[in-house]
């Protein structure tokens, strides 16, 4: 009984010493990665702006025609006189916080609005669109249907409401 008792101890001994080198190899590795990487000139960032990357790869999306936009552009634009904001997103949503100005138009209700809002505007007039942030393709989507009803100049605020707030920009409620 002492003798496995004894072996037990061995066996547990010796993959408590295989799980220590292993632990060291591993970290040896990954700070070689980290070296290596320090050393190319062409290095991968180790930290990354992921909100920026997912505008980036949703500006890539956008169809022809379609101008992104980001919120320092949208801000400087959104008082201006030929400019009008389209809220894609849920009436809800629009009536808890909306940019100033901007006019609600769900997805749902752009095919039967559009054509009537979009004759009297003068054609000189850039649409804005916009909807959540940039996993929300409902702004995109009003934008594209914006273009198929024959306005030229639309821009996709990509970032969208969440953006908008995180940054601390002017709000309306309409409820």
């Amino acid at each position: 009984m002492n003798a496995s008792i004894f072996r037990s101890e061995q066996i547990i001994g010796s993959l408590r010493a295989a799980s220590g080198r292993a632990t060291l190899f591993v970290a040896l590795a990954c700070l070689a990665g980290l070296a290596f990487n320090a050393l190319r000139p062409d290095s991968l960032p180790l930290f990354q702006d992921w909100r920026a990357l997912e505008a980036e790869q949703a500006a890539v999306r956008l169809a022809t025609g379609l101008v992104a936009l980001d919120t320092d552009r949208v801000a400087r634009l959104y008082t201006e006189k030929h400019v009008l904001v389209l809220d894609a997103r849920a009436r809800d949503f629009y009536l808890m916080e909306h940019i100033p100005g901007a006019l609600s138009m769900p997805l749902d209700e752009a095919d039967a609005r559009l054509g009537e809002l979009l004759r009297a505007l003068p054609p000189d007039t850039l649409v804005i669109t916009y909807c959540d942030s940039v996993t929300c393709e409902m702004g995109q989507e009003l934008g594209r249907k914006v273009l198929a009803a024959g306005h030229a100049r639309v821009g996709v605020y990509l970032e969208g409401m969440a953006d908008w707030l995180r940054r601390g920009m002017p709000v309306e409620s309409a409820g």
